[in-house]
């Protein structure tokens, strides 16, 4: 079941509550605005942690601890549409949750083509 309301989360956090959605089907909305963390391995950066807020119709998410952003790309999971040509690796999303030490493992990990962002410290 926590596995179960983990994947609700997050299809909601990378495609957004949809209008049509029925009531039951959506997430607590007391999780808005809560960080929600991922584990993930991505082309050239390897095992990261992913952050963002939950519920957020947002396609990007931080690398903690860097200054690197992740832009899903593909619009079927409520990526950044327009962005799929610009795909320059992949991540593989393994497990979710709301604090870095509390990430399970997803039952069925889901990969997705992605546009990494690093910035420059200012």
């Amino acid at each position: 079941m926590r596995h179960r309301a983990l994947i609700v989360v997050v299809a909601a956090l990378l495609a957004g509550v949809g209008a049509g959605a029925s009531r039951a089907e959506q997430p607590p909305v007391d999780l808005a605005g809560q960080p929600f963390y991922f584990s993930a391995t991505c082309t050239g950066l390897g095992d990261v942690i992913l952050v963002n807020q939950s519920l957020s119709r947002t396609a990007a998410l931080d690398v903690v601890g860097t200054n690197t952003v992740i832009i899903v790309t593909f619009g079927s999971i409520g990526g950044a549409r327009g962005t799929e040509q610009q795909s320059n690796g992949t991540c593989t999303f393994t497990g979710g949750g709301l604090t870095p030490t509390s990430i399970e493992p997803f039952d069925e990990p889901f990969t997705a083509p992605v546009f990494v962002v690093t910035g420059s410290a200012a």
